[in-house]
């Protein structure tokens, strides 16, 4: 039982470990994701300023230009949500962890108290038996005694 249940533990340390990479991972693409970002609003805003000053064919192609980057945000806001969700998902395998990791301390507990009870009684029986020994004794040279 003891085997499995270190075995067991590096099983849920390795995961939590694979999973804290993972979000470290994640953190960093949403970082770099969040920067992108900011880098577009920038070029939009500038792309609209110029817009506003330019002839009608020029007005265009800003406009187009302005569509794209927009776009390009949309797409890179869907992807920090996913990058989100797969991050509230690896708290929530955490979170199981925990729980499964508090379950398994208690069964230790318990087992540890069993084999405990387990040795308590095994000296009951042995001090029975030698108090059964040393009446017999006792009443083998003739003296009335009680225990």
């Amino acid at each position: 039982a003891l085997e499995n249940t270190q075995k067991l533990d590096i099983a849920k340390s390795e995961t939590a470990e694979s999973i804290y990479k993972t979000v470290t991972e994640k953190t960093k693409k949403i970082n770099e994701i969040r920067d992108q970002l900011e880098q577009l609003k920038a070029q939009i805003n500038t792309a609209t300023t110029k817009a506003e000053t330019e002839n009608e064919n020029e007005k265009k192609s800003k406009l187009e230009e302005l569509q794209k980057l927009q776009t390009l945000q949309q797409e890179l806001q869907v992807k920090v949500s996913l990058l989100q969700a797969d991050l509230q998902a690896n708290a929530l395998k955490l979170q199981s962890l925990d729980m499964i990791q508090a379950k398994d301390t208690k069964t230790k507990e318990e087992l540890r108290e069993e084999k405990e009870q387990e040795k308590h009684k095994q000296l009951q029986a042995q001090l029975k038996e030698k108090e059964e020994k040393l009446k017999e004794k006792l009443e083998s040279i003739g003296t009335d005694v009680k225990l």
